[in-house]
């Protein structure tokens, strides 16, 4: 929780009775000098959009 903290980012947990309990970690990326196409190659297994979770729920 202090790491992501320090790093700007934050944490929710969502849970539902008999369901389970979800962990969302945000931590902000800065893209600096069009360097975006590098960091999604670098991190892109890690990287979860929006758009694309609530499509596949």
């Amino acid at each position: 929780k202090e790491i992501v903290s320090l790093h700007g980012g934050k944490i929710e947990v969502k849970s539902e009775l008999n369901r389970g309990t979800s962990f969302m970690v945000k931590l902000p990326i800065l893209a600096v000098d069009g360097r975006l196409k590098a960091i999604r190659k670098l991190l892109g297994e890690y990287l979860l959009e929006t758009e694309s979770i609530k499509k596949e729920q």
